[in-house]
């Protein structure tokens, strides 16, 4: 965007019919920019749409810097801003209604209806679940990372799921916390700039909402390693404190099954091992593995490694059989577990070991495909969304995974898994930094990576 074709508004035209940052003037002539929504247009918009709008920002925010400056006309350069950086010549969309440059919104443009008669948030975080996303590990980890973010920076928080591959958020969660606000209208809920009253994030914008910005802000430049990632790995926990929540009867499926296992785990001298296996169209990160995948004597290897370490410089305590918590994508896994690690001289421990699926086997047949998750049989699936089988396999394949992450994140002493894969990453944040991080309970077989919420 370059002065030729910057969008210049007054308060006396028409604006864009598109969404789209434009440059206005306000009541003392100053120079200004906003972003402009037609109240039309569906919410949410598509996930272009809004990581367009980004982009245009960032050139629009130059564009108007650089002519405040009487800087020389020519390309628009992009600086990098600090993540809290203000731009002193962004208007918001609510400001710019209430100076008359931008009309205001009807009310029935509203994002959200209530029946209750409530204040307007002053500010808020809307996560948009998109249809194009069907990795759910990724959404989980952005939505509870974006939920942690709103409580840092006191927004209130929505989620809208009207666009989402899976389909009604309420099928497979609790209801989040409701904030004592309503939404503001739809057109005030931007993508960008981050200093925007009503931000809005979904996967389109993650490069902006969680980009390298965002690890400028939060990482620790005091510490080293994953030890850097404390207070990322602490904005993930908030939103899973907070939002992973089951409906009642699989709350009640995992409660009685964490029961089960644990009873049979009581005596000191024995603990509970999960291990999360993911095949399908996720690759391992380390060379040696990356057009395959690792084999499962690694995972048991580090297993009875992580057991050996939770005995003698954790709990203190004599461990003398450890139960294998199984949970993966491919049904092939676990008939083809192991029955001991390829080395069991990799641990000094005299553990025994048994393997049982985290979930009962009567909930996992015919809910997992051949060879594991891949994004192509997803959007396949999709793509048949109006068929009752379709509905079937989708909610059984969520159902199936949400319930292995809650058994074996919160049953476990110890997780054993592949940080290539979200799920992965998911647990530790469910273990907790002390149990996953201090203490070494998670355990990663895949190459000498930390773990991480965010790979670019």
């Amino acid at each position: 965007m370059h002065d030729a074709n910057a969008y210049v508004f007054t308060g006396n035209g028409s604006l864009p019919p598109n969404p789209l940052p434009v440059q206005v003037t306000d009541r003392r002539g100053r120079m200004m920019w906003t972003v402009s929504i037609p109240p039309e247009l569906a919410f949410p918009l598509r996930p272009t749409e809004y990581a367009e709008i980004c982009s245009q920002s960032m050139q629009m925010s130059a564009l108007v810097a650089q002519s405040k400056n009487h800087r020389p006309e020519g390309p628009t350069r992009v600086g990098h801003a600090g993540y809290y950086s203000m731009d002193p010549y962004f208007m918001d969309v609510a400001e710019a209604e209430e100076h008359g440059i931008l009309s205001t919104t009807p009310a029935k443009y509203n994002a959200f209806r209530s029946r209750k008669r409530q204040r307007t948030c002053t500010t808020s975080l809307t996560y948009v679940l998109e249809r194009t996303n069907a990795g759910l590990g990724n959404t989980l980890m952005m939505l509870w990372m974006a939920y942690g973010l709103a409580q840092k920076e006191g927004r209130a928080f929505f989620i809208d799921d009207t666009n989402w591959a899976y389909g009604s958020y309420s099928a497979y969660f609790a209801p989040p916390p409701i904030p004592d606000c309503q939404p503001p209208a739809r057109t005030q809920i931007l993508p960008c700039p981050h200093q925007a009253r009503h931000l809005l994030v979904s996967a389109a914008t993650t490069s902006w909402t969680f980009g390298h910005a965002f690890e400028d802000e939060f990482e620790d430049p005091y510490q080293m390693r994953v030890m850097r990632q404390e207070p990322i790995f602490h904005l993930a926990r908030a939103g899973y404190e907070a939002l992973f929540h089951l409906p009642t009867d699989d709350a009640a499926y995992v409660a009685a099954r964490k029961a089960q296992l644990q009873a049979e785990a009581a005596s000191p001298s024995e603990t509970l091992v999960g291990m999360h296996v993911r095949h399908g169209d996720r690759h391992p990160w380390v060379f040696e593995h990356h057009e395959h995948y690792i084999p499962l004597e690694d995972y048991f290897s580090a297993a009875l490694a992580a057991v050996d370490v939770l005995g003698r410089s954790v709990s203190n305590r004599t461990i003398t059989h450890a139960t294998i918590l199984l949970a993966s994508d491919d049904p092939t896994v676990y008939t083809t577990a192991p029955a001991v690690p390829a080395n069991p001289n990799a641990s000094t421990t005299d553990a025994t070991i048994s393997t049982v699926a985290a979930q009962s086997r009567a909930r996992l047949d015919g809910e997992l495909w051949k060879g594991g998750f891949t994004d192509a049989a997803f959007q396949a699936l999709v793509a048949s969304d109006d068929s009752v089988s379709a509905h079937t396999t989708r909610d059984r394949l969520i159902r199936s995974y949400l319930l292995d992450l809650k058994v074996l994140g919160e049953a476990s002493e110890v997780v054993v898994c592949a940080v290539s894969a979200l799920g992965c990453r998911l647990l530790a944040v469910m273990m907790g930094w002390r149990r996953a991080v201090l203490e070494k309970g998670w355990q990663n077989v895949d190459g000498e990576w930390d773990w991480t919420a965010i790979v670019w």
